[in-house]
């Protein structure tokens, strides 16, 4: 899961380099602009013995700054939305450290309350070796008794 929103921030940072992430705890003292990555659900379903599906939704926040007046400039709360929606555009999210990618499978996303918020639904195959062990149990005596 760390690594997932590591992605998701990383993301994020190729297009807002200066604009502070916080991931799965907001601070008391909260910077703006800002977003904020957090896990909202996962789940792992078996697609066989042994593959497994992993399904992941996250949600991303962004603060917007405040002016003077203690109100968010909705303009600039729109031109982010559209840029937050083009940068989780593509069917996938590389993930950080491997060579692997996420499905991004659902994008919601809308202004709420002076925050843009973003839900990624995403999921990632995985698939774990069966180790069948046939190592021999040693000798056992075994007694056969006839009448």
């Amino acid at each position: 899961m760390k690594k997932f929103l590591a992605s998701i921030s990383m993301k994020l940072s190729e297009y807002y380099p200066d604009t502070t992430h916080y991931l799965q705890e907001i601070p008391e003292i909260l910077v703006r602009p800002s977003f904020f990555i957090e896990l909202v659900s996962g789940d792992t379903e078996a697609l066989n013995q042994t593959v497994f599906k992993d399904n992941f939704t996250f949600k991303v926040v962004y603060f917007s700054p405040i002016n003077e007046a203690g109100a968010v400039d909705r303009i600039l709360e729109l031109e982010m939305m559209e840029g937050v929606r083009q940068i989780f555009n593509r069917p996938e999210l590389p993930i950080v450290n491997t060579d692997r990618s996420a499905v991004i499978t659902d994008r919601r996303i809308a202004v709420v309350n002076g925050e843009v918020q973003l839900f990624l639904d995403l999921y990632l195959i995985d698939s774990q070796e069966v180790i069948e062990d046939y190592t021999m149990m040693g000798q056992i005596k075994i007694n056969n008794y006839y009448n």
